[in-house]
């Protein structure tokens, strides 16, 4: 993009951006129907989410575009979900198009498990929920669990069976460190049984996607369902609160498809008159339709604000063309 095409995108977001927006989700409110089947899946979730007194990052893993999780758990808590789909793109584009969730994610990748443990590196989330499993022995490998294990401190599995099939428990728990939570019955022929691992990640090694990997962990981090803060390697002790969400930069590594990349130009003008040492995409974390400085140790000012800015809408729209 040339400098004029920057500056005339710029001023159309600006004049017209918050109203198009407006009207497309005024008219996308109920766009997803839940049934009984569904209602009686989530309540499992839900009475574990429950225990959060705090606010949470949650993602779902190879998340359904017909009746996701997601956007139920975004609706009902004090958080920010990450749906992080793998199904056909148009689909998702298509859901991308009706969500109106303010704190809400969805990240679209063909063959999502290349990103997963890049993504543990450098993000760390609270909950992950894998929906939808279809049981045999082999079709939950533990190489592919170890992978999922790494995203986050709660790992909730759902099988689904037949409504007479007997999930062998004994084999869960041994190999994969998983402990039953609950199953239901949501229809005449069907069932699921949810599984939950607790293994609590205590660092991040990489600073930001594309940062170099540590050795001595760049971020070591606290967690419980009341509170939950970090220490940079740096900070020689002090205690920082974590902020849920993702870092911009993960978003668009990932292929982010909402919030849409016009209406996050619109939020990272809102920055174009702050005081900022270090005004980069990887300073910025997106939960939904809002966005949040971080790191504002650095006092040394290297260009203005809206110049910053500028490349940063550079470099979204640059990553996230089709």
């Amino acid at each position: 993009m040339t400098h004029k095409q920057i500056a005339w995108m710029l001023v159309c977001i600006a004049w017209c951006g918050s109203e198009n927006y407006a009207k497309k989700i005024k008219n996308t409110d109920n766009f997803l129907q839940y049934d009984r089947s569904f209602k009686k899946r989530f309540s499992v979730i839900k009475d574990y989410l429950d225990q959060y007194e705090r606010a949470f990052t949650a993602i779902e893993l190879y998340a359904s575009t017909e009746k996701p999780f997601s956007p139920m758990i975004a609706d009902s808590y004090d958080c920010t979900c990450v749906m992080f789909g793998s199904s056909d793109y148009e689909k998702m584009n298509e859901l991308a198009q009706k969500v109106h969730h303010n704190n809400l994610i969805l990240v679209h990748q063909s063959e999502p498990y290349k990103y997963f443990t890049r993504l543990s590196e450098c993000e760390h989330f609270d909950i992950v929920i894998i929906p939808e499993v279809r049981f045999t022995r082999s079709s939950y490998k533990s190489s592919l669990f170890e992978l999922y294990s790494l995203l986050g401190d709660h790992i909730i599995v759902e099988f689904l069976s037949s409504k007479a099939e007997e999930m062998p428990e004994e084999f869960f728990i041994k190999d994969k460190k998983l402990t039953l939570l609950k199953s239901v019955v949501h229809s005449e022929y069907k069932k699921s049984t949810f599984y939950i691992s607790y293994n609590p990640r205590t660092n991040l090694v990489r600073r930001r996607w594309d940062a170099k990997p540590s050795e001595n962990r760049f971020y070591e981090i606290s967690a419980t369902f009341t509170e939950k803060s970090f220490k940079k390697r740096e900070s020689k002790g002090k205690s920082i609160l974590w902020s849920p969400g993702i870092n911009l930069l993960s978003f668009v590594k990932l292929r982010g498809m909402y919030p849409h990349k016009e209406l996050v130009a619109e939020k990272l003008l809102e920055f174009s008159n702050v005081t900022h040492g270090d005004l980069a995409i990887s300073n910025i974390i997106i939960q939904g339709t809002s966005l949040k400085l971080i790191d504002w140790e650095s006092k040394k000012i290297h260009e203005p604000a809206d110049k910053q800015i500028e490349k940063i809408i550079r470099h979204l729209y640059h990553s996230l063309k089709k």
